[in-house]
């Protein structure tokens, strides 16, 4: 039997200027639309939103616990059929017990300088032209983030939140990796850039991360103390269990 081809999946996230997304706008902005600066949100989304072509891709993977000394010497989990090794105790706890992961990319899909000549006019117009675009952009990855869940639940998997860049614990240097795998370069134009402020992507507006799915049915309940490996175990070793326990690691 041919193996099942497992693409990308790409995710249209259709924004309009919708009262609860200008709620999120004026929360961010700790202001309400009886203000100046809050009577400004509702043009301004509606520019934004008009102007904007939001969406994103996701694909999945296996992941799989990287535990043989010498080459992995700290927590690591290595996405089968890829070159991605995530690094990380964040990355660990996250997928250790994962039955997949999502590898995931969204933008906004806008000329965010071109809109901003077109509508920004003095600081508070700049104030508020930021909080939309924030706003919109997690609009837009809660999207993707809901195809992922919906994908999931119909296997009777459950998913946990988005790891993305700039959070804390984001794997670091993969970057590179999760936008060549969802082929985001090519379906939604987000490229990575390096210069001398550092490296990051380009539209400024977009957010590449990862989701980890779950089977309820697989609780794990192995534990080293009946392990009758656990004092020549190479995990262990390299301070980590296969059971995927949080909070399993020894402070040096």
């Amino acid at each position: 039997m041919p193996r099942m081809y497992n693409p990308v999946i790409e995710v249209p996230c259709p924004l309009e200027a919708t009262e609860d997304l200008a709620q999120d706008v004026l929360r961010a902005l700790e202001t309400d639309p009886s203000t100046d600066l809050g009577s400004r949100v509702a043009p301004m989304l509606a520019a934004c939103t008009e102007a904007c072509d939001a969406k994103g891709a996701y694909k999945l993977y296996n992941p799989a616990i990287c535990s043989l000394p010498p080459e992995y010497t700290e927590p690591a989990i290595k996405l089968v059929g890829t070159m991605v090794v995530l690094h990380g105790r964040t990355a660990y706890e996250k997928l250790d017990k994962a039955k997949h992961c999502a590898l995931l990319a969204a933008t906004l899909g806008i000329d965010e300088e071109a809109l901003r000549a077109k509508t920004v006019h003095n600081a508070d117009d700049e104030l508020v032209f930021n909080a939309c675009l924030d706003a919109m952009l997690q609009r837009c990855a809660n999207i993707v983030g809901n195809r992922i869940t919906e994908g999931a639940m119909a296997r009777d998997l459950y998913t946990d939140d988005l790891l993305a860049l700039g959070d804390e614990g984001f794997p670091q240097g993969q970057t590179s990796d999760i936008l060549f795998y969802t082929k985001a370069e090519e379906k939604l134009g987000i490229t990575l850039i390096e210069d001398e402020s550092g490296t990051h992507v380009e539209p400024s507006r977009s957010i590449v991360g990862l989701i980890a799915l779950f089977d309820p049915s697989k609780g794990k309940k192995r534990s080293c103390a009946l392990c009758h490996y656990r004092e020549f175990c190479n995990i262990r070793a390299i301070g980590m269990t296969c059971h995927g326990r949080k909070r399993t690691f020894k402070d040096e």
